[in-house]
């Protein structure tokens, strides 16, 4: 949804190189499991925020007083996001799926997720820099509106951001 054209934002020149290098990976056959990529090792699969492939895109979302949890079908990845204010981990401490922090923007949770693994892999070119902010805003009984976006400054010349409907 933005840009409004619908594409992404030109990657900067540290981007282009780090989407150069993953292609090229790609396009070899690993000499390694560590140079197997995390979806192949069941370890991620959709990255935060998740990028619609088509298959396994089957969310749950459980919610306590302290807590949102956020169940995804492939790999049940479950990221725990805690809703009571507490600080992000130290940066030098990267995981997988980030480090997620939520609150309530009226009936719109607000989730940032930041704190990236050097081996997280999206469905888009992304570093260890990114920032994620998702928006889930229940529509309603059948239909939450989810709305993220990325702020990637190492390697989008601009943030951008991306909508869709979660049906039921």
């Amino acid at each position: 949804v933005d840009p409004p054209n619908g594409r992404l934002p030109a990657l900067t020149p540290a981007g282009k190189a780090r989407a150069s290098e993953r292609a090229k990976f790609r396009s070899g056959r690993p000499d390694s499991w560590l140079n197997t990529p995390a979806w192949v090792r069941c370890i991620s699969y959709h990255g935060v925020p998740p990028v619609s492939t088509g298959y396994n895109n089957t969310y749950q979302i459980f919610q306590t007083p302290n807590y949102v949890a956020i169940l995804v079908e492939n790999i049940h990845d479950v990221r725990i996001i805690p809703l009571d204010g507490r600080p992000f981990i130290d940066e030098d401490i990267q995981q997988w799926n980030g480090d997620s922090r939520g609150h309530w923007e009226g009936a719109t949770l607000v989730v940032e997720t930041r704190n990236y693994s050097d081996k997280t892999e999206h469905r888009f070119p992304s570093s260890r820099q990114l920032r994620a902010v998702e928006r889930f805003t229940r529509i309603d009984e059948n239909t939450i509106h989810n709305e993220f976006t990325i702020d990637d400054p190492t390697t989008y010349t601009k943030p951008w951001t991306a909508a869709r409907p979660m049906p039921r």
